[in-house]
């Protein structure tokens, strides 16, 4: 018998983060059938160990290189059995009933091709997992740019990021965050998989894209809610995440924006002006 979820995990370093949130699946399976397929990304610590130690019943896959995200999540999307497919962080704790919540949603609502949860910090503040679609020009006002940092109240991030919305009612949205995500498995048909342009960073913007230009609906559910500790952030300022991040909006630009033309070089400058202005504060940082 098939399980109603897939619950695919993507593991780099992630140690004792993997092992917790792999024990919250097992409560969640005994209110919905689930199956829980890890694809470890050629870890150097203990994850791998502690998986198979800790979790048998979890169907593991290691890679004997880091593949990236996108690549690694397919590789669990093959393999998965279940009626919808679930995309979850290591880093991430889920309420009681998280899955079972968005499963119903989903079975609900035919045209939901995709549906996330609340998700929250650990000190309970909302992470703004639900945004817009994302333009040429949204990274400079991205939960992450300079613009939102120096000016958060902006009309242009406060658009993008949604963050007038006080999260508490459901709302169809243009994307959502990978760190928790529930796909229907018709919609994965249609749409394709995630592509493996991107290595890390902006793959979730693309898939809810595709998934909407297919014809459903991306749907953020509140009465879900998942606790997130977003685990690259102490690494966020590393000249090589950096560079990803900005490979990875170059690539989303060209695909989705070919049309704007000669246009497309001024997005191209902007997002390289971006990354060495990040770059240089990075370097400031680690010297200081």
């Amino acid at each position: 018998m098939s399980p109603e979820v897939s619950v695919v995990l993507v593991s780099y370093n992630c140690g004792r983060d993997l092992v917790v949130c792999l024990d919250d699946l097992a409560r969640e399976a005994e209110r919905i059938p689930l199956e829980a397929i890890v694809i470890d990304n050629c870890s150097a610590d203990d994850s791998v160990q502690a998986c198979r130690l800790n979790h048998p019943w979890v169907a593991l896959m290691v890679n004997r290189a880091n593949l990236g995200f996108a690549r690694a999540v397919n590789q669990g999307l093959r393999r998965a059995r279940g009626r919808f497919l679930m995309l979850l962080n290591p880093d991430t704790r889920l309420v009681p009933g998280a899955l079972s919540e968005m499963a119903a949603f989903l079975g609900d609502h035919p045209r939901a091709g995709a549906v996330g949860p609340k998700i929250l910090d650990f000190d309970g503040s909302i992470q703004l997992s639900a945004r817009r679609t994302q333009t040429p020009l949204a990274f400079l006002f991205n939960r992450y740019s300079l613009l939102t940092q120096l000016w958060p109240s902006n009309p242009l991030s406060r658009r993008y990021l949604l963050s007038d919305w006080d999260h508490d009612s459901p709302r169809e949205v243009d994307w959502l965050s990978a760190a928790a995500l529930m796909v229907r498995r018709e919609a994965v048909e249609r749409a394709g998989l995630m592509d493996e342009g991107f290595f890390l960073f902006h793959e979730d913007v693309d898939w809810c894209r595709r998934i909407g230009q297919a014809g459903f609906g991306i749907f953020f559910w509140p009465r879900a809610q998942v606790v997130h500790r977003i685990g690259i952030s102490k690494e966020r300022s590393s000249p090589r995440l950096i560079a990803i991040r900005h490979r990875s909006m170059i690539h989303y630009v060209h695909k989705h924006y070919a049309g704007l033309g000669p246009l497309l070089w001024l997005a191209d400058l902007a997002i390289a002006l971006r990354f060495g202005l990040l770059a240089g504060l990075g370097m400031m940082r680690r010297r200081n």
